[in-house]
């Protein structure tokens, strides 16, 4: 195939199995995607990559050239027959099947190079794991102290539903190191306009826990529901959470931002939850969501909850008109799935 020497972008080669090196001298401003090239033995020569290099499971590629030089991160999981990082490679981070920076496999200069880029020396675990402890935290509180009492079932089922969901999330429907590490840091072009409702939405969800638990925990402004009302608000939190997951599984460009991952070679997901609604992570957030206030016995938390849900439904709307005029192929799959978030309404 012909590549020309110099690429003013991302060139995303992902899946070729015909490709089997590389010119010489190549100079890439963007990311270079090599991802599920099997057949690709080396690497070129003087290959310079601006922003990342994807070389995810190219399992005959034997060894990287001693010039390479890469401004972000270097992949290489799923590439075994690697077993030693020239000291001249100069890279900002490396991930391996080793870990997050196979630093054993660096002689001292590279180590170096590789220290001197410290936007890259979190390991992907630490994000995931502190802002897990952030979040769980603001919960925590909310569930327990606004009620001023510990022994307070509604929040102990609430906090034991969400530490199953986190245990499964790192076991059974846990994601690769790239899609985490999109998650946790995702890369440029996210919309402004996601940023505002994201915003919104956890001040609205921070007002939905401290007036659930001070209703139902500690002045019980509501009257008290039915013990069924209840089971339901359970039953509906652990469905929505568990549809989350499983669709943050199935889409492997499952990104906590809207913007188009062309970094990444973003196509779009068609399979799984995706084959009945377009946007199932936000069905997922509209059923815990509307759990919460029958969970907690509280009418008064439907009142942020209802500011939830029309963030939510906004979110969906601008995200899906985003998707059909900047993803190529999603009007397409707009004709295979015709529903946004709700089966045969919406």
């Amino acid at each position: 195939m012909d590549i020309p020497s110099n690429i003013n972008g991302d060139l995303n080669l992902r899946d070729r199995l015909d490709l089997t090196e590389l010119p010489s001298n190549l100079n890439i401003s963007g990311s270079l995607i090599l991802k599920g090239c099997i057949n690709l033995r080396t690497l070129p020569k003087g290959l310079t990559v601006g922003r990342n290099l994807y070389a995810l499971n190219c399992r005959s590629l034997k060894q990287l050239p001693d010039d390479l030089n890469v401004g972000g991160l270097l992949d290489l999981n799923g590439c075994p027959r690697i077993t030693t990082i020239p000291e001249t490679v100069h890279v900002g981070c490396v991930t391996t099947k080793w870990g997050a920076y196979a630093t054993a496999l660096f002689a001292n200069e590279a180590r170096k190079t590789l220290f001197e880029h410290p936007r890259t020396k979190t390991p992907k675990r630490s994000v995931g794991f502190g802002l897990c402890q952030k979040i769980g935290s603001v919960f925590w509180t909310c569930s327990f102290f606004d009620p001023g009492r510990f022994i307070y079932w509604q929040g102990l089922v609430y906090v034991f539903i969400g530490l199953c969901m986190f245990v499964l999330n790192f076991t059974a429907l846990s994601i690769d190191s790239e899609l985490m590490e999109e998650r946790s840091k995702p890369g440029e072009g996210a919309k402004k306009w996601d940023k505002m409702i994201l915003g919104f939405s956890f001040l609205a969800t921070i007002e939905m826990y401290v007036i659930g638990g001070l209703d139902s925990g500690r002045y019980h402004w509501s009257p008290v529901f039915h013990w069924s009302i209840l089971i339901v608000g359970i039953m509906l939190t652990i469905l929505g959470q568990l549809l989350f997951l499983i669709a943050q599984k199935q889409n492997k460009f499952f990104s906590s931002t809207v913007r188009i991952q062309t970094d990444r070679g973003h196509t779009v997901c068609e399979s799984g939850l995706y084959k009945v609604v377009r946007h199932p992570a936000y069905l997922g957030s509209f059923i815990q969501t509307l759990g919460f206030p029958l969970l907690f016995g509280s009418i008064w938390s439907i009142i942020p909850v209802t500011i939830l849900i029309i963030f939510l439904l906004i979110r969906t709307y601008l995200e899906d008109k985003t998707l059909k005029n900047e993803l190529k192929g999603y009007i397409e799959y707009t004709h295979k799935t015709p529903y946004r978030l709700i089966p045969y309404l919406w």
